[in-house]
C-alpha cells in the first residue's frame, strides 16, 4: 500500500508536464528534460521507498517523495537557466498544504503549530503577490509555501532557525561573490534533508 502513494505522489508530481512549461521552453533539449524528468522520479520514488524503512505513517512518505522530486528537479533547472517549474511548486505546496490541513484536524496540534501554520501560508502567499522579483522571485515564495507551512507544523522553531540559517548563507554568498544565487533549490533540499534525518533519528 505504502509503494502505491510513493507511485501516485510520483505521477502527481508529473503531472505539471501536461501544462505550460516555460522551464522546458529555456532548456532547448527535449532528450535532456526527459533526463531531467526521470532523475527527479527516479530519486524522488527511492528517498520515498527508503524513508518507508523508518516509518508507517503515509505522509512522512508522501511529503518526503514529493520533497526530493521538486529538489532533485530545481537542482537542475535553476542552476541550468534559472528557471523552475511553477506549475510544480503550484502542485507541490497545494499537496503538502492540503497534507498540514488534514493532520491539524485529525492531530492534536497545539494553537501555536496551528495558528503559524495558516500565518506561514499567508506571508508566503503575500511574497509571492507583492514582493518585488528583484528581491525575491515568485518561484522562491512559492517553494517556501510548499517547504514552511508543513515544516513548521511539524518541527516548530527548528524550520524557523533553519530558514535563518538558509537565508544568511545566501546572503554573505551574494554580498562576497555579487553573483544571484538560485534560491529554491537551497530552500527546498535542506528542508528535505531535515524530513530525513527526523524520521532516522525518531525511528
Amino acid at each position: 500500500m505504502t509503494l502505491l502513494f510513493i507511485a501516485l505522489t510520483a505521477l502527481y508530481m508529473l503531472a505539471p508536464e501536461l501544462l505550460k512549461n516555460d522551464t522546458k521552453k529555456e532548456i532547448q533539449d527535449d532528450i535532456l528534460w526527459l533526463r531531467i524528468l526521470s532523475m527527479s522520479t527516479c530519486i524522488g520514488i527511492m528517498i520515498g521507498n527508503i524513508s518507508t524503512f523508518f516509518t508507517d505513517e503515509i505522509f512522512w512518505v508522501i511529503l518526503i517523495t514529493a520533497f526530493t522530486y521538486v529538489s532533485v528537479q530545481s537542482i537542475y533547472t535553476d542552476f541550468m537557466v534559472k528557471k523552475v517549474n511553477r506549475n510544480m511548486l503550484r502542485f507541490a505546496y497545494v499537496l503538502t498544504n492540503s497534507i498540514g490541513i488534514y493532520l491539524i484536524i485529525t492531530r492534536d496540534f497545539n494553537l501555536i503549530s496551528t495558528i503559524g501554520f495558516f500565518i506561514i501560508i499567508i506571508l508566503s502567499i503575500c511574497g509571492i503577490l507583492f514582493v518585488d522579483d528583484k528581491i525575491f522571485g515568485a518561484s522562491d515564495g512559492r517553494a517556501l509555501l510548499m517547504v514552511m507551512p508543513i515544516s513548521f507544523l511539524l518541527f516548530g522553531h527548528i524550520s524557523l532557525y533553519l530558514l535563518v540559517f538558509i537565508l544568511l548563507c545566501l546572503h554573505l554568498f551574494q554580498r562576497k561573490t555579487h553573483k544571484s544565487i538560485p534560491m529554491v533549490p537551497f530552500f527546498t533540499a535542506p528542508y528535505t534533508l531535515l524530513f530525513l534525518i527526523s524520521l532516522i533519528i525518531g525511528s
